[in-house]
C-alpha cells in the first residue's frame, strides 16, 4: 500500500561531526536510505501485528505518519515524519548547539568509537530512523512504554533483525541500534522528576544541584551501556524534532518572554494548542 509521508528528508552525507571524519562513511549512507526507505512498510507491519482495537488499527494503518496518530500536543508531525526531522536535526542543530556549549570536540571523540569497524557516529543516524519505532505497536492506553517496546523490536522481532542483517549488521551493532530506540528518552524521565520539584522544569533547577542528583541516579545505568553521550544527543535531537517552532533563550525570563510570540505562531499555522507545552518543553 502507499503511505504517504508528511515530510520527505533529503538525505544527505552525515555532516555531524567533520572534525572526526574517519571516512568510509558511503556505506553507511546507503544503510541509512534503505532503512528510511523501509519505514513506512516497517510501520504498517508494525501496527498491523498489535494489539489495537481493529478500528484503531485500521485507522493508524491508512495513515501512520499522521499526527492525529501521534501525540498532536507534543509532536507536529507524525511518528515517520518525526523520525526523519530527528536526524535532521542531529546532523545540522545539534553540532552548532554543541559547538556553542564548548564539547563539540568530545562528543565528536565519543561518536568515533568503533562497534565492529563503525563508528557509533554513524550507527546514530541509522538509530535516528528507528528510534521511535516502539511507537507503532501502541495500546488502547497509548504509547507507553515505547521506548523500551522499541528495543525489544529491534532485538527479537524476525522481521526487523532480517533488514538489519540483511544490511550487515551485526549483533554488536543491532544491540547497539536498540539501547539507542530504548534509551532515546532517558533525559525525559529526568524532566519528569523535576516537574515535581518547587523549582519545575526550568533552567533554575537545570542549573541546580537538584538536577545533578537526577542525573546521578541514571548514571551507573547509562555507563554500564557506555552510553554517557548518547543519551544526551539523543533526547536533545528528538525534543527540536517535535516542532520547527522554537524559542531560543538561555534563561527562564528570556523563554518566557517569547512565549506570546510561541502561542501566536501556533494560532498563525493552526497547529495543534497544545504544541506550546512541546515548545517551552514543560
Amino acid at each position: 500500500m502507499s503511505v504517504k509521508i508528511t515530510y520527505i528528508d533529503p538525505v544527505k552525507p552525515p555532516v555531524v561531526f567533520p572534525s572526526y571524519d574517519i571516512g568510509g562513511t558511503s556505506i553507511q549512507i546507503e544503510k541509512y536510505e534503505v532503512l528510511q526507505q523501509w519505514l513506512p512498510e516497517l510501520a504498517v507491519y508494525l501496527i498491523s501485528t498489535g494489539e489495537l482495537p481493529e478500528e484503531t488499527k485500521t485507522k493508524f494503518i491508512n495513515d501512520p505518519d499522521g499526527v492525529d496518530n501521534h501525540q498532536p500536543r507534543w509532536h507536529q508531525w507524525g511518528v515517520i515524519s518525526h523520525s526523519l526531522k530527528f536526524r535532521e536535526f542531529l546532523d545540522d542543530t545539534v553540532p552548532e548547539l554543541l559547538s556553542i556549549w564548548g564539547v563539540r570536540d568530545m562528543v565528536g571523540r565519543a561518536l568515533c568509537e568503533l562497534i565492529d569497524g563503525v563508528p557509533k557516529r554513524d550507527l546514530l543516524r541509522m538509530g535516528a530512523v528507528l528510534h521511535d519505532i516502539g511507537k507503532f505497536r501502541k495500546t488502547a492506553k497509548g504509547f507507553e512504554a515505547h521506548e523500551a517496546k522499541g528495543q525489544e523490536l529491534i532485538l527479537n522481532d524476525e522481521i526487523v533483525r532480517q533488514k538489519l542483517i540483511s544490511l550487515n549488521l551485526t549483533e554488536s551493532q543491532i544491540r547497539y541500534l536498540a539501547y539507542l530506540s530504548g534509551k532515546h528518552f532517558e533525559f525525559g524521565f529526568v524532566r519528569n522528576a523535576a516537574k515535581l520539584h518547587p523549582l519545575g522544569y526550568t533552567m533554575a533547577f537545570i542549573n541546580s544541584s537538584a538536577f545533578d542528583d537526577a542525573v546521578m541516579e541514571k548514571l551507573p545505568e547509562w555507563k554500564s551501556l557506555n552510553m554517557l553521550v548518547e543519551v544526551g544527543i539523543l533526547f536533545l535531537s528528538d525534543s527540536l524534532a517535535k516542532t520547527d517552532v522554537i524559542i531560543n533563550g538561555n534563561t527562564d525570563e528570556e523563554i518566557e518572554s517569547q512565549k506570546s510570540w510561541a502561542e501566536s505562531e501556533v494560532t498563525r499555522r493552526s497547529l495543534n494548542s497544545g504544541l506550546i507545552e512541546a515548545i517551552l518543553q514543560r
